[in-house]
């Protein structure tokens, strides 16, 4: 009779990790890997401001192009043909 032939432990060499094993590098990575986020926080408060004053500009340059467009409307129907 035959047997199949089997690996040795010698040649199965191949690692694996466990799910577990994975969230416990993560979690070691995230607690140790942490650098000064401060100045890139400043940043994003400084670009969200900057944000803010652009979108208000722009309603302001809406608000003052729907009032052109009407001053051309009325230029427009008072003009003789």
């Amino acid at each position: 009779m035959s047997t199949p032939d089997r690996q040795s432990p010698a040649r199965n060499t191949a690692a694996t990790l466990g799910f577990g094993t994975l969230i416990v590098i993560a979690m070691i990575v995230v607690i140790f890997g942490r650098v000064n986020l401060t100045p890139l926080t400043d940043e994003v408060a400084s670009m969200r401001t900057s944000i803010e004053s652009l979108e208000q500009e722009v309603v302001s340059l809406r608000k003052e192009n729907k009032e052109l467009q009407g001053a051309i409307a009325d230029l427009a129907e008072r003009s003789p043909p």
